[in-house]
């Protein structure tokens, strides 16, 4: 009842005026949200991310928290500044709550490989889509992890590796924007094998002064030149100590 009144809320709409069918019992939850497989009135399967009430709040809280306790942290510890992560917490969770911004991200990545067939992308539905609930196409594959499930439906797990590794390196290398939370739930598998990736709440874009420290950097390490790999070591930010 409690995520029903969520997306009527949201949608400013009675619940049976969207859907024709809703499955109350969440196929997928998480700390946020949680995810309802649903169809619409002209048939379209979709999945419907609500997001659970009141946890804006308490996300805020728990931020300034951990912002102070990695205050005392520095304070205590002068050598070790966790503030940093602080930092990019209270920069990416905001962002992860605003479900127009995961949209955002799901649209550009989309946008990103269509010309690549092994890559799905599930369509968002911005008409039924707010900051606090997110409908989109609902799409069927194999956890990536489930080996013996791949091996079962004739899917080749090297082809899976090989092609996840391009997808990434495409994503960071060629796109500067990448999908920043690829745990297993998040990329299915369908015989091609073709990769389907999921929830794009947290991706991060690189600059192309960084993607080009990046490619130096692998250079140097395939090539074993030390002295490179310190050179795009510091290009990329990073402090080196002597001695």
């Amino acid at each position: 009842a409690m995520i029903k009144h969520r997306i009527e809320t949201e949608l400013n709409r009675p619940l049976d005026d969207v859907f024709r069918e809703f499955d109350e019992t969440p196929i997928a939850s998480a700390s946020l949200a949680q995810v309802h497989r649903a169809r619409l009135h002209d048939g379209r399967l979709c999945a419907v991310k609500v997001q659970y009430p009141g946890i804006d709040g308490i996300v805020r809280a728990d931020l300034s928290n951990l912002g102070f306790v990695l205050k005392v942290l520095a304070y205590l510890e002068p050598n070790f500044d966790f503030r940093i992560i602080a930092r990019e917490a209270l920069k990416y969770v905001p962002m992860e709550l605003d479900f127009l911004h995961e949209a955002d991200n799901c649209e550009t990545i989309g946008r990103n490989f269509a010309a690549d067939p092994d890559v799905v992308v599930p369509e968002v539905y911005r008409e039924f889509t707010t900051r606090r609930v997110l409908t989109m196409e609902f799409i069927e594959g194999i956890k990536i992890t489930r080996v013996a499930e791949l091996e079962n439906a004739g899917i080749d797990k090297h082809a899976v590796a090989q092609k996840l590794t391009e997808i990434f390196c495409a994503q960071i290398l060629r796109d500067g924007f990448f999908h920043a939370d690829p745990h297993p739930g998040n990329i299915l598998v369908q015989p091609g094998p073709k990769l389907v990736l999921l929830d794009f709440g947290l991706a991060k874009d690189f600059p192309p002064v960084f993607r080009d420290g990046i490619v130096r950097l692998t250079f140097a390490i395939l090539t074993n030149d030390k002295d490179a790999m310190v050179r795009a070591f510091t290009e990329l930010g990073f402090r080196t100590r002597k001695g």
